[in-house]
């Protein structure tokens, strides 16, 4: 079908042939969708946030006015912003790590990480005081999945599956295509690129399956493993908002980081 179309004259193509499914092209990104600027087409087969990236990238405000666009295949109302409940959570894989659900399993050990001081501190939050919070906290990235509007990794190490740390998309936001990232490891692991092979895979993952344009992460301004994590990955920054936390008596500056997908460089 491809190949007809890049050959073919968009005027004299029948409206059949411009019908871009999912299913019959999955290898396609939605921004590699070029949609013709005089025929009439059809969208089907799109999940709502991949039917987004496509007519963003086509810039709609450059189509020819007499041009009708059908959409068809897509959620109700309710579910335009959220992934479908069917979907399966995804896994990711890198040389040394696998990227699964973060699971009711993991409380334990999750605990065992916001509980130290000295994470605490850095992330700009007080220690948990339960395993009940690590769990509720679970929960709530369950929750987000199934919206639509965020989702949370445990960092595993190969072959064994010992867990280190999560890695996370603490929002997503489907109108602007954004997504804001959090992450954080067990002290033991600090030091050995971990965490930069993790957030890699899941900024692929953002840009590429999600089909976001920006992703963005705030740090607090004494947490200079974080700020250059950020910085090796290509993050630049945006700005530093001076005196916004008050923590343990005191005001502390925090920052804010982003990155384009024009920008992303994958490891």
């Amino acid at each position: 079908m491809r190949e007809f179309l890049d050959k073919g004259n968009p005027s004299e193509v029948p409206l059949c042939l411009y019908t871009f499914a999912c299913v019959m092209e999955p290898h396609l990104q939605p921004e590699s969708i070029r949609l013709p600027r005089t025929a009439p087409c059809i969208l089907v087969g799109f999940r709502p946030y991949q039917l987004q990236a496509v007519l963003h990238s086509n810039r709609l405000d450059e189509l020819m006015p007499c041009q009708p666009i059908e959409i068809t295949g897509v959620e109700s109302d309710n579910e335009m912003d959220s992934m479908p409940a069917s979907q399966p959570f995804p896994r990711l894989e890198t040389e040394r790590l696998v990227l699964r659900k973060l699971a009711a399993g993991d409380s334990e050990n999750w605990f065992r990480n916001l509980s130290d001081d000295e994470v605490a501190v850095l992330i700009g939050m007080e220690p948990l005081k339960s395993v009940k919070d690590s769990r509720g906290l679970i929960n709530s990235f369950s929750d987000r999945f199934e919206k639509g509007v965020g989702m949370a990794w445990a960092i595993t190490l190969k072959p064994v599956g010992t867990f280190i740390g999560t890695c996370s998309y603490e929002k997503i936001d489907r109108e602007n295509l954004s997504g804001e990232i959090g992450y954080d490891l067990l002290k033991q692991f600090w030091g050995h690129g971990y965490m930069t092979e993790a957030l890699g895979a899941i900024i692929d993952y953002g840009f590429g399956h999600l089909g976001l344009n920006r992703i963005e992460a705030h740090t607090t301004a004494i947490n200079t493993g974080s700020i250059s994590l950020l910085q090796r990955l290509g993050f630049s920054e945006e700005g530093v908002f001076r005196e916004s936390s008050f923590f343990r008596g005191e005001f502390r500056d925090d920052c804010q980081y982003s990155l384009l997908r024009r920008e992303w460089k994958p490891l």
